[in-house]
């Protein structure tokens, strides 16, 4: 197949090697072929040192403030979490997007697509695309479409970027059906592409599996709980706290805590409080190949979150194989098999989740059965970065022939 100059934009990136900062853009781009040459596009923010450039990635920078007011992107939750930490940066918000077109529009001038990552970067990527009279394909995740239910901001955003799209990308059958109820005039545009793992999941969970071929003997005392994810309201860390505290013998569970945010020392002060502490570890934020490293040493994770998109740490952590415990929501319920690869609990239901840890406390073999089959699942699904790659190059390829 022939080259291809593809500008990427994204309000979300790896600012370092130790980022965690849309690492999942940055995975999907680094599994490109050579011959798709890449120009991704991202707001700059301090201390940017951007990580996956190669031989086909380039990452180019927009400035929309002095360096220490660039703090719209890149921090944990996003720009909604610091906007509602710090409202002045609603000042920004013009400028920024500004900001963006202007980039956009010089970063795009010799490329033949643009691929914008959520509605924010899809609205101002159509506004660009019909001015360089060039296709733009939009990645929109769960949190997109769970805002346009309860605002019309992003409603609007939602639709113009439906309207103005060759093609749209849901990581989710639930969002493109959600797409179809919601606004059936462009239900024809949505195609599903699932997210990816890296190879190094897959191959700690091919390591695990193996020792646990004899399932029925597996036991580890203490278990070994691992929650990861930003430290903000939407992903109920307080809940996973809760739940330990419920238990009959807390001390038979040590639970590790990955991720930095807003939240960090309420949730250690709640630890506290329930006298749990002790059991608990905040390891802070991690980069990729530690997110694995912590995975590799543990035996099951936990996802409470409140909403969520298609959560690529739930898939990396079964490629793991690790059994996992998550809330019962959108966007979870397609990738966790309950009873089969891991159980799920209402949303905010600290008692059933208390009550599935005991349950796997008491049955050992339980969790070498899902942990097998958390494993399992992933490869025989073929959920890699690589296949993603594979299909968003025949949506480029579709959208440059049109």
């Amino acid at each position: 197949m022939g080259s291809l100059d593809v500008t990427v934009l994204t309000t979300s990136y790896p600012i370092s090697e130790q980022s965690v900062s849309g690492v999942f853009v940055a995975r999907l781009l680094q599994a490109m072929p050579e011959n798709i040459r890449i120009t991704v596009l991202t707001p700059a923010a301090p201390g940017f040192q951007p990580m996956g450039a190669s031989s086909n990635i380039r990452v180019k920078t927009f400035r929309y403030a002095p360096d220490r007011w660039q703090l719209l992107a890149h921090q944990p939750g996003g720009i909604p979490v610091a906007l509602a930490q710090n409202p002045f940066l609603y000042l920004l918000v013009p400028i920024f997007l500004l900001s963006m077109f202007i980039a956009l529009l010089r970063a795009s001038k010799n490329t033949q697509l643009i691929h914008a990552n959520w509605s924010i970067c899809g609205y101002v990527a159509g506004l660009a695309g019909r001015l360089r009279k060039i296709p733009v394909v939009t990645t929109l995740r769960g949190e997109d479409l769970n805002r346009a239910a309860t605002s019309r901001v992003y409603n609007f955003l939602v639709r113009s970027t439906l309207r103005s799209n060759y093609r749209i990308v849901t990581v989710s059958d639930a969002f493109s059906k959600r797409i179809e109820e919601n606004y059936p005039e462009f239900s024809a545009k949505c195609e599903t592409i699932p997210n990816g793992v890296g190879d190094e999941f897959i191959r700690i969970g091919g390591a695990r599996t193996n020792l646990l071929s004899d399932a029925e003997q597996y036991r580890s005392s203490p278990l070994r709980l691992i929650s990861i994810g930003s430290l903000i309201p939407r992903k109920g860390m307080n809940v996973v706290l809760k739940a330990i505290a419920q238990l009959p013998e807390p001390g038979e569970v040590l639970l590790s805590i990955a991720g930095d945010g807003p939240e960090m020392q309420s949730l250690q002060s709640l630890a506290e409080e329930l006298g749990i502490a002790a059991r608990v570890t905040f390891v802070g934020e991690q980069s990729p190949p530690e997110i694995a490293t912590l995975l590799q040493f543990h035996d099951v994770f936990i996802l409470a979150s409140h909403s969520e998109g298609r959560p690529n740490v739930v898939l990396e952590a079964k490629a793991a194989g690790l059994p996992v415990l998550a809330s019962d929501i959108d966007g979870v319920r397609e990738i966790v098999d309950h009873g089969r690869d891991g159980l799920l609990f209402d949303d905010n239901a600290e008692d059933q989740l208390a009550a599935h840890i005991q349950h796997l406390l008491q049955r050992p073999d339980v969790i070498g059965r899902y942990a097998m089959q958390a494993h399992r699942s992933i490869v025989e699904n073929k959920l890699t970065w690589h296949r993603a790659a594979e299909q968003y190059q025949s949506v480029y390829r579709a959208a440059v022939l049109v």
